[in-house]
């Protein structure tokens, strides 16, 4: 991105859901391309109506109509401090396809669905930004980029960053918007992103580092700044970013490597051997270990009942988190519990490994309750914070 070319001012619109998006995803980039003579367009699709609010003594705003043009003011607030002139609702006159009244669109918000998955707010509000149309969005936006003669588009990636109902609406009406244009359309990636070719980064000067903290400030209701961090209301504090990158549209948001792929016949089936033998050998070990006891003031304390309760959970649960499937986990545990019950077998009055008391009763059964839950516990994938690798933005 580039402030001229050929000798004439770049135009760029930069297309956000809510006020704070901007300077979250992107503020050192938009103070960077202003400072270097680029002609910038901010529209905000919401005005943030469903959102948290962070400050006890404006606590009463969240919930309320008031918290709306509140959140407008702090956005005025913030382009100022990045130096952007030029900002625009969606729908507003000045972001309106011809021949349509202004209407505002408004903040879906956002909840957790089945399996963790961001959805719109229950009840959906008619004026929400995910309940309109989107060829309506998208034809306010064409009209955007038409008056303005923009020469780059910049928004989320196809997963709108984090998830929010309304960046991935968002992210696809720019998406197209651009392409009906045949205009560059470029995606903010998370910090943490494998870089490719072809991507772009903007290294903050001074500067755009300090107009982009000013902005964040701004935005009280939202954004927490301590020193050169930021905090929202969710999630812990986190680094303000020197460096914001961008991918061009058509290109993977993570190279191919980084593509997870399922073993093949001979690759699962030796994994799988290997894994029954792994929890084979746990399963004895911990089944050994399992009666020790320490006493301590008199009391006993089943210290090897509980280390070996937590060797199984440890070991089955990092297996869940690190391999793509359940496969192996569940390998494991069927080696594991296997060998307990096979060591467990005896008369009524229990094995000489596996007595008949409390702790021999309570290893039989809880490794078993363990791998259960382990197994068929879902997978659950983080999404990446505001697409800038931050933590989990607030549900709003």
């Amino acid at each position: 991105m580039d402030a001229s070319r050929d000798g004439a001012t770049e135009r760029i619109v930069a297309v956000h859901a809510h006020p704070d998006d901007e300077t979250l995803t992107m503020g050192g980039t938009l103070a960077h391309l202003v400072a270097e003579g680029a002609a910038v367009t901010v529209v905000t699709a919401t005005r943030g109506e469903r959102g948290e609010v962070i400050p006890e003594d404006l606590a009463t705003l969240e919930g309320s109509e008031q918290l709306a043009s509140h959140r407008t003011t702090e956005l005025v607030v913030a382009l100022t401090a990045l130096g952007v002139a030029d900002h625009r609702f969606l729908g507003d006159a000045g972001a309106r396809a011809p021949g349509l009244a202004p209407r505002v669109y408004r903040d879906s918000g956002m909840q957790w669905g089945p399996g963790r998955v961001p959805v719109p707010l229950e009840p959906a509000d008619p004026a929400s930004l995910t309940s309109a149309d989107e060829e309506e969005e998208i034809a306010d936006l064409v009209a955007v980029l038409a008056q303005t003669g923009a020469a780059a588009v910049l928004s989320y990636d196809d997963g709108g960053g984090y998830g929010h109902p309304d960046h991935i609406r968002i992210a696809s009406v720019a998406r197209q918007a651009a392409e009906r244009l045949d205009l560059r359309f470029l995606a903010v990636l998370p910090v943490d992103a494998e870089p490719l070719p072809g991507d772009v980064a903007i290294e903050l000067t001074d500067d755009d580092y300090a107009r982009k903290r000013s902005a964040l400030e701004a935005h009280a209701t939202q954004i927490v700044v301590e020193g050169e961090l930021a905090r929202l209301s969710s999630g812990p504090a986190f680094p303000i970013g020197r460096v914001e990158r961008f991918r061009p549209s058509g290109a993977p948001v993570e190279p191919a490597a980084a593509v997870e792929e399922r073993p093949d016949l001979r690759s699962r089936v030796l994994s799988g051997v290997a894994a029954v033998a792994v929890g084979a050998v746990v399963g004895a070990i911990t089944t050994v270990a399992h009666q020790s006891t320490l006493t301590l003031g008199g009391a006993v304390l089943p210290l090897g009942l509980v280390a070996s309760l937590a060797a199984v959970l440890l070991l089955l649960l990092g297996l869940r988190l690190v391999m793509v499937d359940r496969f192996v986990a569940f390998c494991t545990a069927m080696g594991l519990l296997g060998v307990i019950g096979l060591l467990a077998l005896r008369s009524a009055g229990g094995s000489v490994l596996v007595p008949a008391n409390g702790m021999g009763i309570a290893w039989t059964f809880l490794p078993a309750l363990i791998a259960l839950v382990v197994i068929a516990w879902p997978r659950v994938r983080t999404p990446v914070a505001g697409g800038t690798g931050a933590p989990p933005l607030p549900v709003r």
